[in-house]
């Protein structure tokens, strides 16, 4: 099983498309420590258009959660953590 190696990581804000939906590698979602982590996203489709959003919650604290996917935009949604754009 080969994994994806990711190359830059650069923070995106709530209800933005992603920098490059074509080549993207995923998200790293990152708590700040003050409570507990929701946030959403859009994945981008075969076609690169935007897709369905999916919502991510975890606990206080958490360890970084990485998602090795294509998104399209970041939603509405950014509590307590700092989204990254992988590339």
């Amino acid at each position: 099983m080969s994994y994806p190696v990711y190359n830059s990581a650069a923070a995106i804000a709530t209800s933005t498309n992603a920098t490059t939906t074509s080549r993207n590698k995923g998200v790293m979602i990152v708590n700040d420590g003050v409570g507990v982590t929701t946030t959403s996203i859009f994945f981008t489709t075969s076609g690169g258009t935007q897709g369905p959003e999916i919502t991510i919650k975890g606990v206080a604290n958490h360890a970084p959660i990485i998602i090795p996917i294509r998104f399209y935009k970041t939603g509405s949604t950014q509590t307590n953590c700092v989204v990254y754009e992988l590339t």
